[in-house]
């Protein structure tokens, strides 16, 4: 045998000498040969209350045995292949992951009211992935839901390699399914969170983020969303601060849908809109934020921009164009130090008689403001 394979059969023979058969395949094994507990590790189908089917009470049965017997309750919920019907929701505590075998081999079968998982409030360092949510025909299912109150956070978790899948007759989704609905309280904060490589399709609604702070949603991707009958149906509706988004937005049910929309402040998105018409790519209410914008259909119209910044990479220009928003001289805030040699498009300036005048409203010209500091100088 030539050196070169047997240095590639190492990783496979150590494998195989440490684990039993069947741990590796996602196989449930005659006579419990599979062990149930492997360190930190719990392999969920030797939970379950009745051997043999995987169900939620797999999960959470393998939950509870670490809560309940590991030192600092920290470690690995294993789903081996195979189809898990969740009749319960199952809550995810603090430092607990649950990592199926890969997102098409394991699938979790959800049709209840509410949510198939739910991040517990005020956890930290636990995880999902490396599986798919199938939503039934329960219009009040969600995928995955994460909230919090009463001054709790929850920070530092990761959401990798899932896929949220709607219920879907073959023309349209089913309304009111929601992949994956994340709301903090006033008083809580959602922060510092990893959402990766996240698929929904023919989901309603797919991704709801509200009154998140800084978190990280990058390679996400909705397709064929929204509902026969909705009016604006929206793929990724938010009201955050300081969130990150990388995502692609293809397709699109119902009247008019939006493919983001952004009422909160300072977020940075990056988005792929190859929607057809009649849709908008944007409504951006908010202020501050920031958005590169990709349209693979050139015709989709970008939407509204209102007091944000939009970087429209089309192609149009070889650098793209800086898109500003709207605004009037009334609604300008007061000039100072704080928005020195910011610039934003004004509509009801007055003719320019002059280039550099102080701004002054009351007409219907539109024109360039610049804060100098102290006063809007318009051109």
């Amino acid at each position: 045998m030539r050196i070169w394979r047997l240095v590639h059969m190492v990783p496979a023979l150590f494998l195989f000498a440490f684990f039993p058969q069947g741990v590796l395949t996602g196989q449930q094994a005659p006579d419990n040969s599979l062990p149930k507990v492997l360190g930190a590790i719990r392999f969920a189908d030797q939970f379950c209350n009745t051997p043999g089917t995987l169900d939620d009470s797999c999960v959470t049965n393998a939950i509870n045995s670490i809560t309940v017997n590991l030192a600092n309750a920290n470690g690995v919920v294993y789903l081996p292949a195979g189809v898990y019907t969740f009749h319960n929701s199952v809550t995810i505590p603090d430092k607990v992951r649950v990592i199926g075998a890969a997102r098409r081999a394991v699938i979790v079968s959800w049709s209840g009211a509410g949510n198939a998982f739910t991040l517990k409030p005020g956890t930290t360092y636990a995880g999902i992935e490396g599986l798919r949510i199938s939503l039934g025909r329960n219009p009040r299912s969600v995928g995955i839901g994460i909230s919090c109150s009463n001054r709790e956070s929850i920070r530092w978790n990761t959401l990798r390699d899932i896929e949220i899948g709607g219920s879907n007759d073959g023309n349209t989704n089913l309304a009111g399914q929601i992949g994956l609905n994340i709301v903090a309280d006033v008083d809580c904060i959602i922060t510092s969170n990893w959402f990766e490589d996240v698929d929904f399709f023919c989901v309603d609604i797919p991704l709801i983020k509200t009154n998140t702070e800084g978190n990280f949603f990058r390679n996400i991707t909705i397709e064929e969303w929204g509902a026969k009958g909705d009016v604006h149906p929206i793929a990724i509706n938010s009201v955050s601060h300081d969130d990150e988004v990388l995502a692609r937005i293809s397709g699109g049910k119902g009247s008019n849908p939006i493919g983001y929309r952004e009422a909160g402040t300072s977020n940075v998105a990056q988005l792929v809109a190859d929607m057809l018409l009649p849709s908008a790519a944007l409504d951006l209410t908010g202020s501050g934020n920031t958005v590169i914008l990709s349209r693979p259909l050139l015709n989709t119209p970008i939407g509204t921009v209102g007091q944000n910044t939009l970087i429209d990479d089309t192609g149009i220009a070889s650098s793209g164009f800086i898109a500003l928003g709207t605004t009037t001289v009334a609604s300008l805030p007061p000039a100072g130090a704080g928005n020195a040699g910011q610039i934003i498009k004004v509509s009801d300036s007055t003719p320019i008689a002059s280039e550099g005048q102080t701004c002054v409203g009351g007409s219907t010209n539109i024109a360039l403001a610049f804060s100098n500091g102290s006063v809007w100088k318009c051109f």
